[in-house]
C-alpha cells in the first residue's frame, strides 16, 4: 500500500514539474504597476544589423562633417573640404556603432546610434548624419 501511494505521489510530482516547465518555457513574468506580475509572451530578438546594412556616406545637414562606413567594418570621419580625417574600425551592437573595437565593454557609450528607418547616425554630441544617396 505504501509503495502504491509513494509511486502515485512521485508520478503526480513529476507530471506537475513537467507541465509547469513546459507552460512557462515561452513566457516570462512582467511587473505591473501595482507590483503584481503577469505572464507575457517572449518576443523574438530584433534582427541584427550587418556592416552592409549601415554602409554608406553620412553627412551632417550643413555638409560640414562626413562619416563613411564601409561594409568591411572600417570607416572614416572627416571635415568636408579638409585634408584631415580619422580612420577607424567599428562594430555593431543592436543599433549602436562603436569605434575602438578593442575598448568596447558593457559600460561603453556608443559613438553613433543608427536609425534604420530614417537612415541616420546620431553621435554622442547629438549631431545627426544623413545617409547620402548614391548617384
Amino acid at each position: 500500500m505504501k509503495r502504491v501511494f509513494y509511486a502515485a505521489f512521485v508520478a503526480l510530482a513529476l507530471t506537475g514539474i513537467s507541465v509547469t516547465s513546459c507552460k512557462n518555457a515561452s513566457k516570462s513574468e512582467a511587473p505591473q504597476q501595482d507590483g503584481a506580475t503577469v505572464q507575457t509572451e517572449e518576443q523574438a530578438p530584433a534582427a541584427a544589423l550587418t556592416f552592409a546594412d549601415v554602409a554608406g556616406m553620412y553627412d551632417t545637414e550643413d555638409s560640414e562633417m562626413r562619416v563613411s562606413l564601409n561594409d568591411d567594418g572600417t570607416g572614416t570621419w572627416n571635415m568636408i573640404g579638409s585634408l584631415h580625417w580619422t580612420d577607424f574600425t567599428y562594430i555593431i551592437r543592436g543599433n549602436n556603432i562603436y569605434e575602438d573595437v578593442e575598448e568596447v565593454t558593457a559600460d561603453t557609450q556608443p559613438d553613433y546610434v543608427y536609425d534604420p528607418v530614417k537612415k541616420t547616425l546620431k553621435d554622442a554630441d547629438g549631431t545627426l548624419y544623413y545617409l547620402q544617396k548614391e548617384d
